[in-house]
């Protein structure tokens, strides 16, 4: 699709009682949750914390997993016509945690996943032309041939990587996309850098729903519009421009010295003001929702269309070849670029060499031959456990990466699996020889 409008109505996530009369279920977004995210604005989603605003991102996205114990249901429209179920969009979902392969650079990250997803259908010229596009677009030009690091590893900024987050969803040239709290975790200046690119990226016709919490005044205005939630309620809907006025008229006023952003998230908050009971704070807050609940809104225009059926993403497009040699490529550089573990496993194979020369003392006689048969076997299982560990750890750290990378499709378990055990194998046999 060339652009996207979405609109929703009645929004609600129940989790389900675990009691068999099904009384007592939790309400994590009540139904009252509608609104429209249009081609070329922003709309931000804002409110307390604990307030819903994940969730109502993620079951707009319709990636809320399936689970017996939590039940989804409203409606939602893209481009005026109804969506069948509650299906994965067409979209780019970028979530508030953000995991990249430490010891690839900015370029080679975003190449390795144009190469599986469209190497295909582009030549290797278009291709590099694609990911040097992508990087002026979020503005990584300058740090492209650096590493992407992590809380070990120095690399590019946190600011940075929420901006290559976007550029690798944007290969896919997605129109809608959404993203959970990008700006947590990232000084103001950092965060709105970040929302200048979205910003970019909205007036060029994509259509960008985020999740803001406590935003600065100069990232709150980067946006169009605004839907307010609480306690899983609906708050405000509506233009960001008159969302300050809309609070005085039904909350509370506030001096000019207090941003907007500030003063509604103080209005939408069950937390007492001051000179404010927690009864008076109560009945503010639920007066909000009921002025939201009776303002119409208009978010469904064709209500006789049929509905269209959205499919989730296909499997890998790269035949299981070239996932093959893409995979091995990025564990053979990830596994060569962690310089600090090889100067460790090394000091560790010589250590225990050193250990071992000293404890046993060989001769050419009949009575060291159980000393000898010892020695093999401590070198046997030693040698066979450290190369089991080292692949068995290195799982669960890309755990994370590589189960999204999984669940979008760009390749199989297979490849990646084959990719991983072989890139070892080098090292393997250089430690064991060393330690020999």
């Amino acid at each position: 699709m060339d652009h996207v409008d979405l609109c929703f109505e009645n929004i609600s996530m129940v989790l389900e009682s675990k009691k068999k009369n099904g009384e007592g279920g939790r309400k994590i977004l009540d139904g009252s949750i509608s609104g429209c995210a249009k081609r070329g604005r922003m709309l931000a989603i804002m409110g307390p914390s604990g307030a819903g605003k994940s969730s109502v991102v993620h079951a707009l996205a319709g990636r809320v997993k399936e689970d017996p114990k939590i039940r989804v249901s409203g409606r939602r429209y893209v481009n005026d016509a109804p969506v069948a179920g509650y299906s994965l969009l067409p979209a780019a979902f970028i979530e508030q945690s953000v995991n990249f392969f430490p010891y690839m650079t900015v370029r080679e990250t975003i190449t390795f996943r144009v190469n599986l997803i469209l190497g295909s259908l582009l030549s290797k010229s278009a291709r590099d032309e694609m990911v040097a596009d992508l990087l002026e677009q979020v503005g990584l030009t300058n740090s492209a041939d650096t590493i992407v690091g992590n809380a070990k590893v120095r690399g590019i900024s946190g600011g940075e990587k929420k901006r290559l987050s976007i550029a690798v969803e944007m290969i896919a040239s997605p129109s809608l996309i959404f993203l959970d709290e990008p700006t947590s975790g990232l000084d103001s200046t950092a965060a709105t850098s970040l929302v200048t690119t979205l910003r970019r990226l909205a007036d060029s016709g994509k259509t960008v729903v985020a999740v803001i919490h406590q935003p600065s005044q100069h990232v709150f205005e980067k946006f169009d519009d605004l839907l307010v939630v609480s306690g899983g309620k609906l708050m405000y809907f509506g233009e960001r421009s008159k969302v300050r006025s809309h609070m005085e008229n039904y909350a509370c006023g506030a001096s000019s010295e207090i941003g907007t952003a500030e003063h509604l998230l103080d209005c939408v908050s069950t937390t007492p003001m001051e000179n404010e009971s927690q009864s008076d704070a109560d009945k503010r807050v639920e007066k909000l929702a009921q002025v939201a609940r009776s303002q119409p809104l208009d978010v469904r225009k064709q209500k006789e269309t049929k509905s269209i059926a959205l499919s989730k993403r296909g499997g890998p497009r790269a035949n299981i070849l070239t996932q093959f040699k893409l995979l091995l490529d990025r564990s053979i550089r990830e596994v060569l670029r962690a310089k600090s573990v090889i100067i460790i496993k090394c000091v560790q194979q010589i250590s225990t060499a050193i250990i071992y020369g000293g404890i046993y003392s060989l001769g050419n006689d009949q009575s060291s031959i159980q000393d000898r048969i010892g020695l093999l076997s401590l070198i046997a299982i030693g040698s066979s456990n450290m190369a089991v560990a080292t692949s068995i750890r290195s799982f669960p750290k890309e755990k994370a990466i590589v189960s999204n990378e999984l669940a979008g499709g760009m390749y199989r378990t297979m490849p990646y699996f084959l990719g991983k055990a072989i890139s070892e194998i080098p090292m393997v046999v250089f430690f064991n020889g060393l330690f020999g």
